[in-house]
């Protein structure tokens, strides 16, 4: 590694690196940075235009800053949170930045950053976690990667963010590693609505209930249920925000911005389980409700059975080859965005009925901001940010469209 100059640190940018500038104009990336720092850095890759780098000395240090919450965090450099060494209020006005900097640069929108909704608590918020086991360990002993060396691990003792329950679940298994499976690969542990325990314990080889099992459920205690299944397998829970709180603000929001008629054509596309869908029926709306994942329309269904919503198993990329007439439109697609026929078949919709409402839930500000670009005729009416995952550099962003 080579020391690179002393530099500024201007802006939080997208995963949750600090910003700044070398002498020589190159832009650096610098995790667990501050906007204000005045530091040293190692330079650990570059390019012609920018370059990465770690920390090397603190000659400055900024009022953004405050002490992590977690030890994991400086002393193992824990990979799960990004920003526990800055101020709340100032992971709040980063996210901010990093919606409206794409919105900006990526989707050519001519936008203020948005307000971003803060979460209700900043610690605790997590219904699940998922920990991988450290190889060589006999017995196992599982962990979170390291962000410095993601193919490392650290043996974790606790996770501040994760629920208290969670917390207290994690601390049983650790104590009694006895109890796992030797072929256990990883462990992902969920706090289901009612406040018990499921335990999932990924394995090679196959699925099912194990005679370790009842011994964890006993030490568990009262309501826990533990299973094995393969690393591949499907985990239902998945379906869920691991925020439910802040998870619920959201899904109020995009029904507010819908506004739907009583009777009017609502199309909930990526609806996963149909929570937004329940909300929108309640409203009188008729509901079509498209999903690929076999598990998640058949949780869709018994949860919409009383309603009169439409759950369609399909991919939503085939779906829009015959996409119907509906004034408002709801979109949530994962991580990736939406795939370039989607994003065409909507603006095509959006071209032969003016005035189509369509509300775009993303996890990625990138991948919006690609796909907003792809449907030049729909015009921003709000967006909002809202903070699912504090401490961390993820946000989850509403933004309400109207074709013209």
């Amino acid at each position: 590694m080579a020391c690179a100059d002393t530099i500024r640190i201007e802006s939080i940018g997208a995963g949750g690196v600090g910003v700044g500038r070398l002498v020589d104009g190159r832009v650096a990336f610098v995790p667990r940075s501050a906007p204000g720092d005045r530091i040293t850095i190692d330079v650990v890759a570059g390019r012609r235009s920018y370059v990465r780098g770690m920390i090397s000395h603190v000659i400055e240090e900024s009022r953004e800053r405050t002490e992590p919450a977690c030890r994991h965090f400086l002393s193992d450099a824990c990979g799960g949170c990004q920003l526990q060494h800055l101020t709340y209020e100032t992971q709040v006005r980063a996210k901010s930045r990093i919606i409206g900097d794409a919105l900006r640069r990526i989707g050519g929108r001519d936008l203020p950053d948005p307000e971003v909704v803060p979460a209700a608590g900043t610690l605790g918020y997590r219904n699940r976690i998922r920990l991988t086991r450290i190889p060589g360990s006999d017995p196992p002993r599982f962990g979170f990667h390291r962000h410095d060396d993601p193919g490392r691990l650290f043996r974790l003792e606790d996770c501040l963010i994760a629920a208290p329950r969670v917390r207290r679940a994690w601390g049983t298994l650790s104590s009694h590693p006895h109890l796992v499976p030797a072929a256990t690969t990883g462990i992902q542990i969920y706090e289901r609505e009612d406040g018990t325990i499921d335990v999932r314990l990924f394995s090679d080889p196959g699925c099912g209930k194990v005679p370790c099992a009842a011994a964890l459920e006993q030490v568990l205690g009262e309501g826990a249920t533990v299973c094995v299944s393969r690393p591949g397998d499907r985990y239902t829970p998945a379906f869920e925000q691991v925020n439910r709180e802040m998870a619920r603000l959201l899904r109020e929001q995009v029904v507010r911005e819908l506004e739907p008629q009583a009777g009017e054509l609502v199309l909930d596309l990526f609806g996963g389980t149909g929570a937004v869908s329940l909300l929108l029926a309640g409203k009188g709306a008729r509901v079509m409700l498209v999903e690929s994942d076999g598990e998640a329309v058949r949780a869709a269904r018994a949860r919409l059975r009383e309603t009169s919503v439409e759950c369609v198993r399909s991919r939503v990329e085939d779906y829009v080859k015959g996409l119907p007439v509906a004034a408002r439109i709801i979109v949530n697609p994962p991580r990736t965005g939406l795939s370039g026929r989607v994003s065409a078949a909507l603006e095509r919709h959006g071209r032969m009925h003016p005035g189509t409402l369509l509300v775009y839930v993303s996890c990625d500000p990138a991948t919006l901001a690609r796909d907003l670009k792809r449907m030049p005729c729909y015009v921003i009416k709000g967006v909002r940010g809202f903070d699912l995952f504090p401490q961390t550099a993820h946000v989850e962003t509403v933004v309400t469209l109207e074709a013209e």
